[in-house]
C-alpha cells in the first residue's frame, strides 16, 4: 500500500490480503455482495467439532479462520471426528461448512483503475493424483475461458469489482464456488492464482504485455487454455525427510467405496 503513492501495483493490498487470510471477514464481505453461503459453524476447540458432528449423516468440510493451514472434506460421515480425536483438547479457530453437492468452479474478474475489464472461469483439481486422491495442493491441474460479462456471478462480481476500486486495488479477484441449485460461495482469492494466471495470459492476443499495460483490457483468443503442473518427489514435501514424517504409513480411513472417482477412472 505504500508503494501504491509512487508506483502502480498490481495484485496486493492490505484489504484483499484480510478478505483471503480472515475466513469470518471473507464470508461477511461475500454475504454483502449477493452471494449464497453454505451452512457454516464456528468452533474454537476439536472437542467443539466433535461433539457437534457426532450423529451426523452428511459431510462437513473443515477450514482454518486463518485460512493458513489446508482446508479438509469429508469422505465419509465421521472421518473428521476419527482425524480430530488425538487432538481433542487442542484450541484452534476453525469452520464447520456443510458439503455442498455440484461443480466447484471459480469466476475472477480483473480490476483496473475504472472499475471491471474482464471476466474468466477456473475449473481446478487441487489433489497430487488421480481421482481425487492424495495431498490436497493449492493446484495441480487447471482449465480457464474468458466469460462474457453476462451471467454466472457477474453481477456479484461486479459489485466486488466497484466495492475493491474505492479501496484503490488493481488486478485480479476470484471467487471460488460450488454450483449446485445455485452458486454457494467458498472462498476468495484476491491476487495472482496460480498455475490460472498462465493459462490466461495464454489467451491474450498480441503481446503479452499489453495485459498488464493497457489497465487488462485486451482481446482474447476463443476456446480455453489448461495447465498440468508437473513434479520430483519428495514433492509436495520440502524433503524427503518430511514426506517420511507426513506420509510414511498413514491409516487410510474408510474404503474404496467411500472413493468413487477411483473407481471411474
Amino acid at each position: 500500500d505504500k508503494l501504491k503513492k509512487d508506483v502502480e501495483v498490481i495484485g496486493a493490498s492490505a484489504i484483499t490480503e484480510e478478505l483471503e487470510l480472515d475466513r469470518r471477514k471473507g464470508l461477511e464481505i461475500a454475504r454483502k455482495m449477493g452471494f449464497a453461503i453454505p451452512e457454516s459453524h464456528e468452533f474454537k476447540t476439536f472437542k467443539e467439532g466433535m461433539n457437534f458432528l457426532k450423529g451426523r449423516k452428511e459431510l462437513w468440510v473443515f477450514k482454518p479462520c486463518d485460512n493458513k493451514e489446508f482446508t479438509y472434506v469429508e469422505k465419509f460421515p465421521g472421518e473428521l471426528i476419527a482425524r480430530m480425536q488425538n487432538d481433542s483438547g487442542d484450541k484452534c479457530e476453525y469452520l464447520l461448512q456443510k458439503k455442498i453437492k455440484g461443480t466447484e468452479i471459480s469466476t475472477e474478474v480483473w480490476i483496473g483503475k475504472q472499475g471491471p475489464k474482464s471476466f474468466n472461469h477456473t475449473i481446478e483439481s487441487k489433489t497430487l493424483m488421480d481421482a481425487d486422491l492424495g495431498q490436497a495442493l493449492g493446484s495441480q491441474s487447471s482449465t480457464v475461458w474468458i466469460k462474457s460479462r453476462d451471467g454466472l456471478l457477474t453481477a456479484e462480481l461486479t459489485r466486488m469489482a466497484n466495492y475493491l476500486s474505492k479501496e484503490g486495488y488493481i488486478g485480479p479477484c476470484d471467487a471460488n464456488c460450488i454450483i449446485a441449485d445455485k452458486p454457494y460461495f467458498l472462498e476468495w482469492t484476491p491476487r495472482f492464482g496460480y498455475d490460472a494466471l498462465y493459462c490466461l495470459l495464454s489467451l491474450v492476443k498480441g503481446k503479452l504485455s499489453d495485459f498488464f499495460t493497457k489497465g487488462f483490457g485486451v482481446d482474447f483468443y476463443d476456446g480455453y487454455a489448461a495447465s498440468q503442473r508437473l513434479s520430483i518427489p519428495p514433492y509436495p514435501y520440502g524433503t524427503p525427510k518430511l514426506r517420511t514424517l507426513y506420509a510414511k504409513d498413514v491409516s487410510i480411513m474408510g474404503g474404496l467405496k467411500d472413493y468413487p472417482l477411483f473407481w471411474a477412472q
